[in-house]
């Protein structure tokens, strides 16, 4: 499919006070000699060629545009354009070790993908959803995975080289751990301080509170 021809449905409500739209035709992007980095909590980090970050890129702009088209048509209220390219979760973000990467957000189930760093892997991405958050919006894809032709010739432009040291690669992870350690700890004690406020609230700020809470939660589903 023509990214430029790419429509959305109107969002429709989901669970945690979120809403979502879905493509009205099918999107498919396939990434050859791909390196699938990491691969946790349902979002994947994937090394790959500059044509696919080209890509997202364009669908990135598309997806903005029909957004920046149709809020006030789906949502009854106005937003700036600055306002919706800020909430939008752009799925190309930097790493100090491995540079530019593909950050993806699966709607389904886990990807079942465990292979060395070294190892190239074709993917098949297809775009299932627009997720709409209070403060945010992302993508959400399906994801498939296969192992390339062992005699298939690669092009420069397939993918970038990377080689990680396997102590680099435990060192990398255990970093991350600790940071997921740190900010879930952080989210915990929120979560404790509302439900102090809940607790000790009466009829006049009740709403408030509630109104807190469910923006807290549906932010903890990303």
């Amino acid at each position: 499919m023509d990214i430029e021809k790419l429509t959305l449905s109107k969002p429709k409500k989901s669970i945690n006070s979120t809403y979502v739209c879905r493509p009205t035709e099918p999107l498919e992007i396939k990434i050859k000699n791909a390196h699938v980095i990491s691969n946790a909590d349902n979002v994947v980090h994937i090394k790959a060629s500059k044509s696919t970050y080209d890509s997202l890129a364009s669908l990135s702009e598309r997806i903005i545009e029909i957004v920046k088209e149709n809020c006030t048509k789906w949502f009854n209220t106005s937003m700036s354009d600055d306002l919706i390219e800020e909430y939008f979760c752009y799925p190309i973000v930097y790493s100090n070790k491995h540079g530019d990467l593909i950050r993806l957000k699966l709607s389904d189930e886990p990807l079942n993908v465990v292979a060395p760093p070294k190892q190239r892997t074709n993917v098949s991405l297809t775009l299932e959803n627009i997720r709409i958050f209070k403060q945010k919006f992302v993508m959400e894809w399906h994801i498939d995975c296969s192992t390339p032709d062992s005699d298939a010739e690669i092009s420069e432009d397939d993918t970038d080289e990377i080689d990680i040291p396997f102590d680099e690669i435990k060192e990398t992870y255990h970093s991350k751990l600790q940071d997921r350690i740190s900010e879930l700890q952080d989210r915990l004690d929120q979560l404790l301080h509302l439900q102090e406020r809940l607790n000790s609230s009466d009829e006049s700020t009740l709403p408030k509170i509630c109104d807190s809470i469910d923006i807290f939660v549906s932010d903890l589903s990303f």
